[in-house]
């Protein structure tokens, strides 16, 4: 009976993986809970984010410039899985070079790094098609969240963090830090610990 009961639930899943994968349609929801940010005020002049709640989602809206022209980016992204247990596998850890992104020249990465690539050239607005990043240029960032539609077609539950940061010759301009969780469509589930948007300046 066992057996039978574990038959059936791997062939529903299955099913839906494979309706999801003709159709198209993501039955999950990823949200952002939590944001943060800290920048170093001789390499960054402004900076100011914010979540905002927009059409169902938790957007990011925000800015940013720099002190200086910026001939040389560098990009690192990493996100880990917050379990219950308390601990928190590493799910990827990626740096490129941030001129060579803008060049599309990025090569072959992780794919959900990839996606998170595609969204940042998609919300994050004046971005030039090559280094150098300039330093009279305010850097706009409008709606920025996670797009399902992107994302592959099945993700499981879970709560996670991610790291951006920014870097110039191996210092960061800045970093943001954010948590957020893959909810199913078709099942409840609460989320606790949701904290409030904080600006931190370990540099000062």
């Amino acid at each position: 009976m066992a057996k039978r009961a574990i038959f059936l639930s791997g062939t529903l899943m299955v099913v839906s993986l494979a309706l999801h994968l003709i159709t198209g349609l993501r039955d999950f929801v990823i949200d952002i809970d939590t944001l943060q940010y800290e920048f170093d005020p001789n390499l960054t002049k402004s900076i100011s984010m914010e979540l905002v709640r927009i059409d169902g989602h938790n957007k990011i809206n925000g800015s940013f410039s720099f002190v200086n022209d910026l001939h040389a980016v560098g990009i690192r992204n990493w996100a880990t899985l917050n379990q219950n247990n308390g601990r928190q596998p590493l799910l990827y850890n990626i740096s490129i070079d941030g001129c060579q992104f803008l060049e599309n020249l990025r090569g072959k990465f992780n794919p959900i790094f990839g996606v998170v690539m595609q969204l940042l050239k998609k919300y994050v607005r004046e971005l030039p098609a090559k280094c150098p990043l300039r330093k009279d240029q305010i850097y706009t960032i409008m709606e920025f969240y996670y797009n399902e539609d992107i994302f592959p077609p099945y993700i499981p539950d879970a709560n996670f963090t991610a790291f951006l940061g920014i870097s110039h010759n191996q210092t960061y301009a800045f970093s943001v830090f954010l948590t957020a969780h893959v909810k199913s469509k078709n099942s409840a589930r609460v989320y606790l610990g949701k904290g409030k948007n904080q600006k931190r300046n370990k540099f000062q």
